[in-house]
């Protein structure tokens, strides 16, 4: 189980690698039916992509269970899990789940910690 401390650089982490001005680029590069054909630029574009999902999932892996639980619409288990699978199954990728996980759950994603640090920020 990680320790888990303040939520701030977390929270921070989370707001800032799901800014949909950084990801929509990456993904605008994408050919994501066929990412090992699909040419150096796009398949570093997908690499940046995946170690961005990769800094979200061990940002919500570090933020207070209670924190979480204020937003429980949000599927914050499946986002951990994923970046476990990115980090240490990355041979299993499916680039049409990585599709799927970047287009509206990342800006649902963004609101909800968005929401979460302003909580955080009015307690303080």
């Amino acid at each position: 189980m990680p320790v888990r401390g303040p939520p701030d650089r977390p929270a921070r982490d989370l707001v800032t690698h799901t800014n949909p001005r950084q990801a929509r680029p990456l993904t605008s590069k994408l050919r994501l039916d066929e990412p090992n054909d699909a040419g150096d630029e796009a398949q570093l574009a997908f690499d940046a992509l995946l170690y961005r999902l990769v800094v979200i999932g061990e940002a919500v892996k570090a933020l207070p269970e209670q924190l979480l639980d204020r937003q429980p619409q949000v599927p914050w288990r499946e986002i951990a899990r994923l970046r476990d699978l990115l980090a240490h199954h990355y041979y299993r990728v499916d680039a049409q789940v990585i599709r799927r996980t970047v287009e509206s759950p990342m800006d649902d994603l963004r609101n909800a910690v968005t929401q979460l640090m302003a909580e955080h920020q009015r307690q303080a």
